[in-house]
């Protein structure tokens, strides 16, 4: 990918740098029983954005959550982003 002002791709830096740390963020997370989410947007070609995401939702943590913010940002993407 040819890289301008408004594209780029990091998805290298992602997986030898973000990534790793992300899987220990989760590791403890887990331990401590947190729900949880990241999303980053690694590349941009001017037509697709490339993103990696990595969650803990509240039922895989063990908890129950009264108002839970991760389950509304992923239905929120997911009924924003549906092909009908």
């Amino acid at each position: 990918m040819q890289q301008n002002e408004n594209t780029y791709d990091v998805s290298d830096v992602y997986k030898k740098e973000i990534f790793p740390k992300i899987i220990e963020l989760k590791m403890i997370c887990m331990e401590h029983k947190i729900p949880m989410i990241f999303c980053a947007a690694v590349g941009e070609s001017g037509t697709v954005t490339n993103s990696e995401t990595e969650m803990i939702s509240a039922e895989t943590a063990g908890r129950t959550l009264s108002d839970d913010p991760i389950a509304k940002m992923v239905m929120g993407v997911l009924g924003t982003n549906r092909n009908e």
